[in-house]
């Protein structure tokens, strides 16, 4: 997610790993294209529907790195707007995978 338009995250075809087309990704219900800004070196704009997909998903990443890795991340981001929402979902997931902690 390397692009910030309009106070969220845009990410390009380039940035999904797989043979996705525009319409596979649009299709999930997440992600959109993002008519209004365009193309992005020919390639459409996608965005999340909502930030608040953005956020779980966010935490769901962090959740599956090691400790040491969680850790890191979660030092380098803190501070950014939304990353408080980002570790409340990522305390309510890693309690579900770790219910003795």
């Amino acid at each position: 997610f390397h692009t910030t338009v309009a106070s969220k995250t845009s990410i390009s075809l380039q940035d999904i790993n797989g043979d996705f087309s525009v319409s596979d990704v649009a299709n999930l219900g997440i992600i959109i294209v993002d008519e209004k800004e365009g193309f992005s070196g020919g390639e459409p704009i996608l965005s999340f529907v909502h930030l608040t997909n953005q956020e779980f998903l966010a935490a769901y990443h962090v959740s599956t790195l090691p400790p040491d890795e969680q850790l890191q991340a979660i030092r380098e981001h803190v501070g950014q707007p939304h990353m408080g929402v980002v570790l409340k979902f990522f305390c309510g997931i890693t309690k579900l995978q770790n219910p003795d902690h």
